[in-house]
This record gives structure tokens, C-alpha cells and sequence, in this order.
């Protein structure tokens, strides 16, 4: 089977051939037509391409009921295939409004916000305190900034004095000094 070796890329065309020699043959109104009529509806399902398999699954379906009656086999699976196909272009429709609904109602409530200058945006949906904000709360109840930072101001330290700033203070800070100090390259 075309299908399983290349992909239903490789089947639709040669689906389509198929109902074309069949109706050349057999006839628009033939049992053969509306097998492959058939076939190729569920190819194009297979491929999600909703519109295509509903197209011609409603031609197998009336081609076949015509010559098969309504409880033939393949008459009854196409009108449940019609029928799932249906249902699941109008699920989609739905799902497809209500995420348009959400996205309005979520851009309509979210009015922009002033934030201070290199703030950054809340995780997860939860506010920044006042710390992350770079202000802490003062003695007196009224709001302070914190002192500002200049950038580059510990440049000009040596690489220990930045990693005793980074460490911090230790106990044994000067057994931690000499374990640290490199031999000097000769």
C-alpha cells in the first residue's frame, strides 16, 4: 500500500487517479466510483484535510447509498465518517472562538502597568514586592529607594578582594587567603 511505504502525500494523488479512471470506466454513478470516492475521502482524513474528506465522503456516501441501500457496509461507515468529520470541523470552530474570546478578554483586562525603569515582568503572574522593585519599606511607613549602584564600582579590586566580597566574611578567612594565593610563575 502506497500509504504506509511514502506517506499519504505519495497516496492522494494516486487516490485521485484512481476515482478519475473510475469514472471513465465505470461511470460518475458507478459502485467503483464510490469505493474510491470512498478511499480518497479517508486519505484526505488522514491527512487533516477536513474539508477535502468531507467533500468526498458525501459523494461516496450518496453513490453508494444509490446502488447499496441505506444499510450497506460501507454506505453506513461513510455516513459515520461524514458525521465524525462534522463534528470535529465544529469542535474546532469552537475551540478556534473560544481561544479568540480568551485572548480578547485577557488583552482587555491586562491595561499596561507603570513600572520602574529595568524592572522586570512578574513570574508567573504574582507582583513584584517592594524590594524586588529596588524600594524598601522605611522606619517611619513612608517609602525609600534603595541607594543606587554605579556600575563598574568594584573594577578597579584585586581578583582576591572580589572573591572575599563575593564569599563574604569567613571565620578562617586568613587560612582561606593562603590556601587561595598562587604560586608565582617563574
Amino acid at each position: 500500500m502506497v500509504q504506509a511505504r511514502s506517506g499519504i502525500e505519495a497516496a492522494i494523488p494516486l487516490q485521485k487517479e484512481c476515482v478519475e479512471l473510475a469514472k471513465r470506466i465505470h461511470g460518475e454513478d458507478s459502485v467503483v466510483t464510490g469505493h474510491s470516492e470512498f478511499s480518497l475521502g479517508q486519505g484526505y482524513a488522514v491527512a487533516s484535510d477536513l474539508e477535502s474528506a468531507q467533500e468526498h465522503l458525501a459523494i461516496a456516501q450518496t453513490v453508494l447509498q444509490k446502488h447499496l441501500g441505506d444499510d450497506a457496509r460501507e454506505v453506513v461507515e461513510a455516513k459515520q465518517f461524514v458525521q465524525i468529520i462534522e463534528a470535529t470541523r465544529a469542535r474546532d470552530a469552537q475551540e478556534q472562538a473560544a481561544r479568540e474570546e480568551r485572548l480578547k478578554q485577557r488583552f482587555a483586562t491586562a491595561a499596561p502597568t507603570a513600572r520602574p525603569v529595568g524592572a522586570r515582568a512578574a513570574v508567573n503572574g504574582s507582583r513584584l514586592s517592594s524590594v524586588q522593585l529596588g524600594k524598601q519599606p522605611a522606619v517611619n511607613g513612608g517609602v525609600e529607594t534603595a541607594p543606587k549602584r554605579t556600575h563598574g564600582e568594584k573594577a578597579d579590586l584585586s581578583v582576591d578582594a572580589l572573591v572575599d566580597y563575593i564569599q563574604g566574611s569567613s571565620s578562617s578567612s586568613s587560612s582561606s587567603k593562603q590556601q587561595r594565593k598562587r604560586k608565582p610563575s617563574p
